[in-house]
């Protein structure tokens, strides 16, 4: 696993949670439940693009990339994301299922090892 690259994609992930969160609070949409759900979508899409680039080929390294997103996600979270919500963002179900899209998205992009041919 190449942990710059997993720090770095899971920067990428937090910011698309956090420009499309950003989005829906100058439209209006603020806390209202469509749009948390948008905004985990969003970081759930975002996950899944950036780990499919990565050709993922077993459980372990999904669950390495999905688990460096996570923490990437939950101490950005609490860095910055806390100041303008409070303890809300902790409190709240589509938070955490934006947490589990993301952790999930490297487990679902898995590609087969390529088939080696045997001479007999």
């Amino acid at each position: 696993m190449n942990i710059n690259q997993a720090l770095t994609y899971g920067l990428g992930i937090w910011l698309v949670a956090f420009v499309v969160a950003s989005i829906m609070v100058v439209l209006g949409a603020g806390r209202a439940l469509w749009a948390d759900i948008v905004v985990a979508l969003f970081a759930g899409l975002a996950s899944f693009f950036l780990s499919k680039k990565l050709r993922l080929r077993t459980v372990g390294r999904a669950f390495g990339y999905g688990f460096v997103y996570l923490v990437v996600m939950l101490v950005l979270d609490y860095l910055i994301t806390f100041h303008f919500t409070g303890s809300a963002i902790f409190q709240s179900w589509t938070f955490w299922l934006a947490y589990l899209l993301v952790f999930l998205a490297p487990f679902v992009t898995l590609t087969p090892a390529p088939k080696t041919s045997r001479k007999k």
